[in-house]
């Protein structure tokens, strides 16, 4: 049995933190299928300007899997774009990281294995109420923090963002659902890490993403922003 493992990043004006991010996947690419890339301008609370003229090349990135994908939206409207494209290519697995951010690969096989066994439950069990979300470890280096988050969803495809940036079921009421209906991680996915790490970004681009983080906490509950 094999798994099919795609990548969704939403991001803007940040084409050093998109090649270490590409760079960080290299110890799982033959586990990659896609790459799904959303490029655009944060509209609502406004974040940048309208150009992004860094990433007008997709070839500087030597990566065949990546798409780019040009949405200039809300970000819970930009996240859903990738998930539009896990509806029509239907992978098995959805990693989520951001251009802050990068990969540790601990043990290519201890990943490989909790995805087996997570697909291979759900055969095991057909009439199970689908559950899709799964944490993986998160390094903060800013904070010095270490923790966990939902990176990891199975069955993408049955998913969906809506527009305070929680994240559900299109279909079913799952196990593991918070108040808000937001769905909530069943378990630790081991063998990789997410470090997020700044110091790629300029003074300028901090204080411009610090700005919407405020404006958006305005309207959307910190605790629901993946």
């Amino acid at each position: 049995m094999t798994f099919s493992l795609a990548i969704g990043i939403a991001f803007y004006q940040d084409a050093a933190g998109l090649k270490r991010l590409l760079d960080s996947l290299e110890p799982i690419d033959n586990l990659i299928t896609s790459i799904y890339a959303i490029d655009g301008r944060f509209i609502g609370p406004d974040f940048g300007s309208a150009e992004d003229p860094d990433l007008s090349n997709v070839a500087d990135f030597n990566n065949n899997k990546l798409k780019m994908i040009s949405c200039a939206a809300a970000e819970w409207q930009k996240r859903q774009r990738y998930l539009e494209e896990c509806y029509n290519d239907k992978p098995d697995f959805l990693l989520i990281p951001d251009t802050d951010e990068y990969l540790v690969v601990d043990s290519i096989q201890d990943f490989e294995r909790n995805l087996l066994n997570i697909k291979q439950q759900m055969l095991d069990n057909p009439n199970f109420i689908y559950h899709n979300v799964y944490d993986v470890y998160f390094i903060d280096k800013s904070e010095s923090i270490i923790n966990t988050k939902p990176r990891i969803w199975f069955r993408p495809y049955q998913m969906k963002y809506i527009n305070s940036l929680s994240f559900c079921n299109k279909q079913y009421v799952a196990y593991h659902t918070g108040p808000n209906g937001q769905m909530y991680a069943m378990g630790l996915i081991k063998g990789i890490s997410i470090v997020h790490n700044k110091n790629l970004r300029s003074k300028e681009h901090e204080v411009k993403n610090m700005e919407y983080r405020r404006r958006l906490a305005n309207y959307v509950s910190p605790s629901v922003i993946p």
